[in-house]
C-alpha cells in the first residue's frame, strides 16, 4: 500500500480502508501492552493512509495525539490537533487533549484554556453519555487540582476518570487514571500504613506494564517513608528504567524527583543533584516545563544543602521563571531557599520574610512534605537568627506533620533539629 501511494498509483479504496483499520487496531494492541513506540508508529502509518474525507483521520489522530502527549513529544500535536478538531466526532478529545499538552508545554495557556472550556465540555459530554470522554475530562480536571497542590480534590477526578474509562472499557485510559490516583495518595496527607494498603489492592487488580511501573514509584516512596532507604532507591531507579524501556521518557525523567528525595532523605544531596541533573537535561530537550519547574525547584534544594549558592540561586531563579502562580509548591521551595542564603550573608529581615512567604505558599498545598519541609526551614532560620523559641516551635509543627504521615525520615531529621536546639 505505502509503495503504491509513494509511486503515485492509485490506490483501491476498499484495500486502503481495511488497511488503515489493521494498523489502526495494532496500534491500539500495542498501546494496551503500553509498548508507545509501536502505538505511535502504527498509529502514524495508519493516518498517512485515511484520505483527508474520511472521519477516520480525526478519531486516528486523536489517539495518535494521546500517545504523543504521553511519551512527552509535543512536536507534531499542533498539526494532529487540528486534523482532529475537523470532526465533530473528534472535536471535544482533540481539545481536552490539546489541554493535556499544554499543561506540560505552555501550563499558562493550558490552565486559562481548561478554566474557560472544561465545565461546558464536562457538561456536554455527561449529556451525551460519552464515557470516555467523561473520563478525559476527568483527567483534565485533575491536573487543575494538581498545580496548585489540591491533593483531595486532584484524587477525586482521577478516581472518577478511572470508573468512566472502565465504563467505556478503556484500560489503558483507566491505567492512566489510576497513576493518577495513586499519585494524589502518596503525595497527599494519607498516612504511610494507609497507603500502603491501597497500592496492595490496585496491584491485586492484574495492572500492565505502564500501570505497574507508576506503582513501583509509590511502593518506592512508601519503603522511603518507612526509613528503608536501600529498597526505596531500588524499586524507583526499577521504575525508572522500566518506564523508559516503554518509551514514557518524559515520566521517567520526572521520577528523578523521587529518586532524589531518597538521597536527601539519606543525607546525600549531591547524589541528589545527579539525579535531578540526568531529569532536567530530558525535560528541557522535549520542551517540558511544567515538571521541569518542579525539578529545578528541588536542585535549589540540593545545591542549597551543599552551601552552593550560585547554584541554588540560578535553580530557583529557572524554577521561577518556568513556574506559572498557580505552581505553589514550587515557589514554597525556592522562597526556602532564598531564606537560608539571606540567613548565610546576614541580611536577618529578608531571611525571615522569604521563609514565612514559604510556609505561606506550603499551607497552600496538601502535600504534608512540602509543608514540614517549609517549616524546617523557617525554624533553621530563626535558629540562625538567634530566635530560639520561634524555631522550637516551627519545629514542632514539622515533626507533628511527618508523625501524622508516617515519615520517618522525616521525624529523625526533625527530632535531631530539636536536639539541638
Amino acid at each position: 500500500m505505502r509503495y503504491r501511494q509513494e509511486l503515485g498509483r492509485e490506490l483501491d479504496p476498499s484495500l486502503a480502508r481495511a488497511a488503515v483499520e489493521h494498523l489502526r487496531e495494532a496500534g491500539r494492541r500495542a498501546g494496551a501492552r503500553s509498548d508507545v513506540p509501536a502505538a505511535t508508529n502504527l498509529l502514524e502509518r495508519a493516518l498517512a493512509l485515511t484520505p483527508a474525507d474520511d472521519p477516520l483521520q480525526g478519531q486516528i489522530a486523536v489517539e495518535l495525539a494521546e500517545w504523543q502527549v504521553e511519551a512527552g513529544d509535543f512536536a507534531r500535536l499542533d498539526e494532529l490537533i487540528s486534523l482532529a478538531d475537523r470532526d465533530p466526532a473528534s472535536a471535544t478529545l482533540a481539545l481536552l487533549t490539546k489541554m493535556e499538552a499544554l499543561v506540560r508545554s505552555k501550563p499558562e495557556e493550558a490552565l486559562e484554556l481548561i478554566d474557560s472550556r472544561l465545565p461546558e465540555l464536562l457538561q456536554r459530554l455527561t449529556k451525551l453519555g460519552d464515557q470516555r470522554g467523561i473520563a478525559k475530562a476527568h483527567m483534565v480536571a485533575f491536573q487543575r487540582y494538581w498545580f496548585p497542590g489540591e491533593t483531595d480534590s486532584a484524587r477525586e477526578q482521577a478516581r472518577m476518570a478511572a470508573v468512566h474509562a472502565a465504563e467505556a472499557g478503556d484500560e489503558v485510559l483507566r491505567s492512566r487514571a489510576l497513576n493518577c490516583y495513586q499519585r494524589a495518595l502518596v503525595w497527599g496527607q494519607t498516612h504511610a500504613e494507609s497507603i500502603a494498603e491501597q497500592l496492595r489492592e490496585l496491584e491485586q487488580q492484574n495492572p500492565g506494564p505502564y500501570l505497574r511501573a507508576c506503582l513501583d514509584t509509590a511502593r518506592g516512596e512508601v519503603c522511603r517513608l518507612e526509613g528503608d532507604l536501600a529498597n526505596a532507591l531500588e524499586i524507583g531507579m526499577q521504575a525508572i528504567e522500566a518506564q523508559e524501556a516503554l518509551g514514557l521518557r518524559v515520566q521517567a525523567a520526572n521520577n528523578a524527583h523521587f529518586v532524589a528525595r531518597v538521597h536527601m532523605s539519606a543525607g546525600d544531596p549531591a547524589a541528589a543533584v545527579r539525579a535531578l541533573t540526568r531529569g532536567e537535561r530530558v525535560l528541557a530537550e522535549q520542551g517540558e516545563r511544567s515538571y521541569r519547574s518542579s525539578v529545578q525547584a528541588a536542585l535549589a534544594r540540593a545545591y542549597a544543602a551543599l552551601h552552593d549558592w550560585p547554584a541554588a540561586l540560578a535553580a530557583c531563579d529557572l524554577s521561577e521563571e518556568l513556574s506559572v502562580p498557580e505552581d505553589v509548591i514550587n515557589y514554597a521551595f525556592t522562597h526556602a531557599v532564598r531564606a537560608r542564603l539571606a540567613a548565610e550573608v546576614g541580611d536577618n529581615e529578608e531571611a525571615q520574610r522569604w521563609a514565612s512567604t514559604a510556609v505561606d505558599y506550603a499551607f497552600q498545598t496538601g502535600f504534608p512534605d512540602v509543608r514540614a519541609e517549609a517549616k524546617l526551614d523557617l525554624a533553621r532560620v530563626l535558629s540562625a537568627l538567634g530566635r530560639r523559641d520561634g524555631a522550637v516551635r516551627a519545629a514542632h509543627d514539622a515533626l507533628a506533620i511527618h508523625e501524622a504521615k508516617g515519615d520517618r525520615p522525616g521525624i529523625a531529621e526533625t527530632r535531631a533539629l530539636l536536639d539541638q536546639l
